[in-house]
């Protein structure tokens, strides 16, 4: 009759089963030492702790990270059986993980909080409370051991300190918890998507002004829940931008379910991985339909401030030509009658019956009217002239007024630059040609660029009447009698660029960080709201992506540079 056989595992070895104890003389059953020695030496390296009992549950194992996870040694354990190897924190005397699955009959204490099977082994993970002390979580696997043969000759448990991951997890996710409160707490909507544009969470704002709950919006398109209006141009722009590019803030419709239409600024950020790839997108939007609404009318109001200050100018430059088409038409009237008087007393002298007395007559009289007909030959033609090049003033005068009062359709067209500066400068030309000489370096050869051409023709007007002004301070303390003003054109890499200097009283350093800051001026109370370089900052650096940025200096002057991005250009 054969009969089970081992002994117990000693530190630095390891436990040979066999049918009987000629079985262990066979050669294909007997480890050699070094065999016994590299298993134990493995079995001792495991980083879980591990425990092995036979089925009348004594234990055969235990291996060097069970001795440090319980400060107690293999050689104190082993043999051991029953209750007497209950592991000691777990501070109450009872069945182990490995017990169950040596008797599955025993009914499974619900202190195990995870309970699974992962093959053929049994899973858990637990909960130790330990007095005075942070919970202690374990992880353990628990799985029968069969002979050779295929007969059950005990069980190993194998248990894992998971407290630190645990701790972690706790740690993440409370800030996870915090992070989604302080979404949800700001005014401004916040929807993240994966890669492929699917939503993962929308924050309280997002939910509010779509009509979409975070549970319902997660896993759907993100231009599924953001209703645009007019395609998709604008958002994909916005969502598809590369990191190397400059995020702007994008303005984007959206119509309602109640068919009511907003504008939202949005921006998109790409939430980038420790490997350098895109993990997701975050899109961050703000309802700023009554605000683009305000800007609209504060740029208009400011508009009709410039063009009020100009009116009086524009009046007399308009005024000047009328002055002399009008005095050239009083002398063309009278040039005019006195050349049909002669002719009415030719025709009458050529309607005489004697004819060689009217001949004499006729020779007599031109005679006598040949110095007046000698200067209306001459002076007609330059009245004429002069009224032409008065009327051409004018009707230049009108045009460029109101290119640059019109308020366009608001897009942006290809136009070039150089036509928008010098509209601008023969509109302001009253503001400045009695105080300054104003000298224009444009280059022809720029290329077109897309922009709105009455909003940069706003910026260059209250550039040139701002640079008046300084001129102007400067005069009035003696510097000097006139002053000068160079505007100047050129193309600058992918940009187009224009300066615009004076030789003004310029701006203290200690102000220019706040030259461009809403209702901010220099100007005495009534001469300036603060508004001009606020609204010329936000068209060039938020409407057309450009930049704006100034040099100055005391007592000698300042130099502003517009750079406008090429953008389309032809």
């Amino acid at each position: 009759m054969s009969c089970m056989r081992y002994r117990v595992i000693q530190p630095g070895e390891v436990l040979v089963f066999s049918k009987s104890p000629e079985d262990i003389k066979k050669p294909s059953l007997i480890l050699s030492e070094l065999s016994e020695k590299l298993l134990a030496s493995i079995f001792d390296s495991l980083p879980d702790a591990v425990l092995v009992i036979d089925i009348n549950q004594k234990i055969i194992a235990w291996n060097r990270a069970l001795a440090k996870m319980t400060g107690i040694t293999a050689a104190q354990m082993l043999g051991k059986s029953n209750y007497e190897y209950s592991l000691p924190f777990y501070g109450t005397r009872r069945p182990l993980l490995i017990d169950y699955v040596l008797k599955p009959e025993m009914n499974i204490s619900h202190k195990y909080l995870v309970l699974g099977q992962e093959n053929d082994a049994m899973v858990c993970e637990n909960i130790i409370h330990i007095k005075g002390q942070e919970d202690l979580y374990l992880w353990a696997r628990a799985a029968l051991l069969y002979d050779q043969n295929g007969e059950l000759m005990g069980a190993i448990e194998s248990i894992r300190n998971i407290t630190k991951r645990r701790q972690v997890e706790k740690a993440l996710a409370a800030g996870k918890e915090r992070l989604a409160q302080i979404l949800g707490s700001i005014s401004h909507g916040v929807i993240t998507t994966d890669n492929n544009g699917v939503i993962t969470f929308i924050n309280t704002e997002a939910e509010r002004f779509f009509e979409w709950k975070n549970e319902y919006a997660q896993g759907k398109s993100l231009l599924e829940v953001v209703p645009l209006i007019e395609g998709y141009n604008h958002l994909n722009r916005s969502l598809f931008l590369t990191r190397n590019q400059k995020q702007q803030p994008v303005d984007i419709r959206i119509i309602n379910n109640l068919g009511q239409i907003s504008l939202l600024s949005t921006t998109v950020t790409h939430i980038q991985g420790e490997n350098g790839n895109d993990h997701g997108m975050v899109f961050v939007f703000r309802d700023v339909t009554e605000l683009r609404k305000a800007e609209s009318q504060l740029a208009l109001s400011q508009k009709l401030e410039s063009i009020g200050q100009l009116a009086a100018g524009i009046a007399h430059e308009i005024n000047n030509p009328m002055q002399y088409i009008g005095d050239n038409l009083s002398f063309l009237n009278e040039a005019f009658a006195n050349i049909f008087s002669i002719l009415d007393q030719v025709k009458a002298l050529a309607s005489s019956e004697d004819i060689a007395s009217s001949i004499l007559d006729l020779v007599k009289h031109l005679e006598k009217s040949q110095r007046e007909l000698d200067f209306l030959q001459k002076e007609i033609p330059q009245a004429i002239q002069q009224s032409l090049e008065g009327v051409i003033g004018v009707s230049d005068i009108v045009t460029a007024l109101r290119n640059f009062a019109h308020p366009g359709s608001g897009e942006k067209q290809i136009t070039n630059i150089n036509n928008a500066i010098m509209g601008t400068v023969s509109i302001a030309k009253n503001e400045w040609k009695h105080l300054a000489d104003l000298e224009l370096n444009l280059d022809n050869g720029l290329p077109a660029i897309r922009m709105v051409v009455n909003q940069i023709n706003q910026v260059l007007l209250n550039m040139i009447v701002n640079a008046s002004h300084s001129i102007q301070d400067a005069i009035e303390k003696g510097l000097y009698l006139k002053g000068k003003i160079t505007i100047s054109s050129q193309k600058n890499e992918s940009y187009v660029e224009i300066l615009i200097s004076d030789n003004g009283m310029g701006i203290p350093a200690a102000i220019t960080n706040k030259i461009f800051d809403p209702f901010f001026t220099t100007k005495e109370v009534g001469k300036g709201t603060g508004q001009g370089l606020a609204i010329s900052h936000d068209i060039i650096v938020n409407k057309h992506n450009g930049s704006i940025e100034l040099e100055s200096e005391v007592g000698q002057g300042t130099t502003f540079y517009i750079r406008l991005p090429i953008e389309g250009s032809i």
